[in-house]
């Protein structure tokens, strides 16, 4: 039976890298007595998929992992058995059954909407600069890590949307959906270069908070 688990990273658990986060799983189904099943052939491994790495420092409130079990659990089942058995940030949201039809987590995100908190010296200036630039440009273009890990230049204004630069309570807030979808993942901190290179301010950004809102599949 196949599941989809959704949950939020939080709090210190943003200092836990993608792997680490993949064994605090794999250590609370084993806890919970969750039997999953395997691949077959030279290397079984867990049948196992997860949300695209969230980076370092980055909360969200909607991450997602797929698994397969040997038993028939209700989805209610499993969320009991797995709750209390994650590390202090690593909260479950819920889980349900994957229907037969349903895409794979790798063909199925498509936005994520993140929420950016930045110091700056003049938050309500800046963000209107940050608009006129952002909302007005054709290209914006900045240096991207390939999945080699070469770095090219590349235009990431077609992997944005819904952009909008505010003054919130003195602080920049900065609101976008970034695409998630395979081979087009635009991450925020490679965002976050873009606009600092293209809008620099005097005395620079401080980012405070990254945070993923939503991811839309």
């Amino acid at each position: 039976m196949k599941y989809r688990i959704n949950y939020r990273k939080v709090g210190g658990a943003v200092y836990i890298s993608h792997l680490d986060i993949q064994r605090a799983f794999q250590r609370a189904f084993r806890r919970a007595a969750l039997e999953l099943e395997y691949t077959e052939g030279y290397n079984p491994h867990e049948k196992l998929s997860y949300s695209p790495p969230l980076p370092l420092f980055v909360s969200s409130d909607d991450e997602y992992i797929d698994l397969e079990l040997s038993g028939a659990e209700t989805a209610q089942e499993v969320y009991g058995k797995l709750t209390g058995q994650l590390p202090r940030g690593l909260i479950l949201n819920g889980v349900r059954k994957l229907l037969i039809t349903e895409k794979p987590l790798s063909k199925t995100f498509v936005w994520a909407d993140y929420e950016i908190t930045a110091r700056v010296a003049n938050p309500a200036e800046a963000a209107e600069r940050i608009n006129e630039f952002v909302l007005g440009a054709q290209e914006i273009i900045t240096t991207k890590k390939t999945k080699s890990q070469k770095e090219a230049r590349v235009d990431i204004r077609p992997l944005l949307c819904e952009f909008e630069a505010a003054e919130e309570q003195g602080l920049l807030v900065i609101r976008s959906f970034l695409s998630m979808a395979n081979e087009m993942l635009l991450n925020p901190f490679t965002f976050i270069k873009a606009i600092e290179e293209n809008v620099p301010l005097e005395g620079g950004y401080y980012i405070e908070k990254i945070h993923k809102l939503k991811a839309y599949l």
